[in-house]
């Protein structure tokens, strides 16, 4: 499954902040430099969906704050929010 992701970066924590239609806005501590913010959003995601940060892949937008998330795992879309959720 694929997910879109918007980030903020330069947060004060890293959280969820809402779902808007498809769209997961995210926001990290990381700085966008040197891929951190990438990396902390694949660590930050594994955390919340339970899987290790392999099943993750950044397939579009590494350097873009909009980016689609290719989940390697057979999570639905209202899995992976009531995950990211906390729910």
């Amino acid at each position: 499954m694929i997910i879109n992701v918007y980030v903020k970066t330069n947060a004060r924590d890293n959280e969820f902040v809402e779902v808007i239609e498809d769209l997961f806005v995210i926001k990290l501590k990381a700085r966008p430099v040197g891929g951190a913010a990438n990396r902390e959003l694949l660590k930050y995601l594994s955390s919340k969906l339970g899987v290790a940060k392999s099943s993750l892949e950044i397939v579009k937008g590494l350097k873009s704050k909009h980016k689609k998330i290719e989940v390697k795992n057979n999570f639905t879309f209202t899995e992976i929010l009531e995950k990211v959720k906390g729910e």
